[in-house]
């Protein structure tokens, strides 16, 4: 990715250019974001499909059955529709943990740097549009 190219720039690439994370950290950001997702359960529970009671009642019975996977569970025990569940899994799949939540929570940046590098980034992006 190369600002003066044109090509788009993510947050992790706008901090290293600005001198503010290390192109080592930028990487383990990039990778913990397209790997990390919210949990199925936690998505059910979001959607209004499952209630909490019944997510901790599927993770007791996922306890005894590790090799079950959490939706697959849910299905056997008819608490959530083969559609929920392919409607979940693929919001799960489309929407990853953005750089900055990772950023913040790491606390690579101080909060009031952080604060002031996601206002730069998003009026850096409006440029760009």
């Amino acid at each position: 990715m190369n600002e003066a190219l044109g090509e788009p720039v993510d947050f992790c690439t706008f901090l290293v250019d600005r001198g503010l994370l290390e192109r080592s950290e930028a990487d383990q950001v990039r990778k913990r974001a397209a790997s990390e997702r919210t949990p199925i359960g936690q998505l059910l529970v979001m959607r209004g499909v499952l209630s909490v009671r019944q997510v901790m009642t599927l993770l007791e019975l996922q306890a005894d059955l590790p090799e079950v996977r959490f939706g697959e569970l849910a299905l056997r025990v008819g608490h959530v529709t083969t559609v929920q569940l392919e409607d979940a899994l693929k919001f799960q799949a489309a929407h990853r943990r953005h750089q900055i939540s990772i950023v913040a929570q790491d606390g690579q940046l101080g909060r009031p740097d952080l604060d002031a590098a996601v206002v730069a980034y998003v009026h850096f992006l409006e440029l760009q549009s």
